[in-house]
């Protein structure tokens, strides 16, 4: 990338036609199409002889991924002001992130409560998402939802077609093979391919009055019932998970269930102790971690405000040790990414309950002031500034001790 940029003012007219011609014929050239596999260990602890504790990191040369992006603005744009994203999509969407998934979902929630009903959360999992699309489908249905036709659609096809990977350890790399299913990991059209390939499950789901949304393959469903009634009736939620079991089973994607959990939500006792999901029963759990953030069966933040509170203490006590090495941008750094981007993550869910607003502030205080004990209140102030404007009014005093 750094020659590539180096050398741009000789290289852009070439890239230039080289972009241009592919639009034009509608083939997206053959030799862009190898990606470069590299195991990576998913963490640190786990033993580096079990396989199934790699992930398979793909790399794609950098032509190509000038080549999708220059596509994906143009397909984006097209199906964007032609309003056709599931307005339940939240994944690989510009102005959506995982924060606005989870307020909307957290938001939602609230307001079935305050109808005095609790709440049923289904978290689906599914295996390999991005991994097994059909090539065949996606492009029937590029065509038969999203009106792609013509040169467009010839060059998906192409794009799609006759890839290949090798897998490089240790600067040996093993022979090509063959990539007939999904779509290329690590590209830039990947993702957005999948959220287009995967809108059918909105109709699905609604069709049975249950709420949905997802963040590309993370779905969740959820939907209010009667605390009342001694024995309300869960079959409705059942069919619902079969016929979306059904929907991924002829689009060659895999519900599964050992992974799939629920949890009930709400201030009263329930006389739910399972549901049936596609044939598998399922308890409820206490607490559940949907796109990084807990959700608990009182939705008092409780079980979320603990697990921040215990990474960064732990972050915390780790930069102490090293932090008198440390110049004090570098100090201002490691707070960053060490502790506020805990704290920081989807921050706007707290914002309902100003107690435990409360909370969260005074344990970034506690911690920026451990960390900078020189002058506690100037820095303070600062990261109150930059991360908690919105509510920062309510501490005149950054030493006050929370009520």
């Amino acid at each position: 990338m750094w020659l590539f940029k180096h050398c741009l003012p000789e290289l852009l007219p070439v890239v230039h036609y080289i972009v241009n011609e592919s639009l034009r014929t509608g083939k997206f050239p053959s030799a862009l199409k190898e990606a470069s596999i590299r195991p990576g260990l998913k963490k640190p602890s786990l033993d580096v002889d079990e396989l199934k504790n790699y992930r398979p990191i793909s790399n794609l040369t950098y032509l190509s991924k000038i080549l999708e992006k220059v596509v994906h603005e143009q397909l984006y744009t097209f199906i964007d002001s032609n309003d056709m994203f599931s307005s339940f999509q939240s994944g690989y969407r510009k102005n959506h992130s995982c924060e606005t998934a989870v307020t909307k979902i957290h938001n939602d929630i609230l307001m079935m409560i305050d109808k005095k009903e609790n709440v049923v959360l289904l978290l689906l999992d599914l295996s390999a998402a991005f991994d097994t699309i059909n090539h065949r489908l996606l492009l029937n249905q590029l065509q038969r939802m999203y009106g792609i036709n013509d040169v467009a659609i010839n060059w998906l096809s192409s794009y799609l077609s006759n890839r290949s990977y090798k897998v490089v350890v240790n600067q040996k790399s093993s022979g090509e093979c063959l990539l007939e299913i999904g779509v290329p990991q690590g590209s830039i059209l990947g993702p957005l391919l999948f959220i287009l390939y995967t809108k059918d499950l909105e109709s699905i789901v609604t069709k049975f009055g249950f709420t949905i949304h997802l963040y590309a393959d993370d779905t969740q469903i959820y939907f209010a019932f009667d605390v009342h009634s001694d024995s309300p009736d869960m079959q409705a939620i059942d069919l619902c998970c079969s016929e979306v079991k059904k929907w991924m089973a002829t689009n060659f994607l895999k519900l599964n269930e050992d992974k799939t959990e629920f949890i009930e939500i709400g201030p009263y006792v329930s006389p739910i102790t399972s549901l049936r999901i596609a044939g598998t029963e399922l308890k409820p759990v206490d607490k559940a971690k949907n796109l990084g953030f807990l959700f608990d069966h009182q939705i008092n933040l409780d079980a979320q405000i603990n697990a921040v509170s215990q990474v960064c203490y732990m972050n915390q006590r780790d930069l102490t040790k090293i932090g008198s090495k440390l110049s004090h941008d570098l100090k201002v750094q490691m707070v960053h990414s060490n502790i506020l981007c805990f704290v920081d993550y989807c921050n706007s869910v707290y914002v309902w309950d100003r107690n435990v607003q409360k909370k969260r502030f005074f344990l970034t205080l506690a911690l920026l002031v451990g960390q900078y004990p020189r002058s506690p209140t100037q820095y303070a102030n600062q990261f109150a500034n930059q991360y908690a404007n919105w509510f920062a009014y309510w501490f005149d005093n950054p030493r006050t001790s929370p009520d």
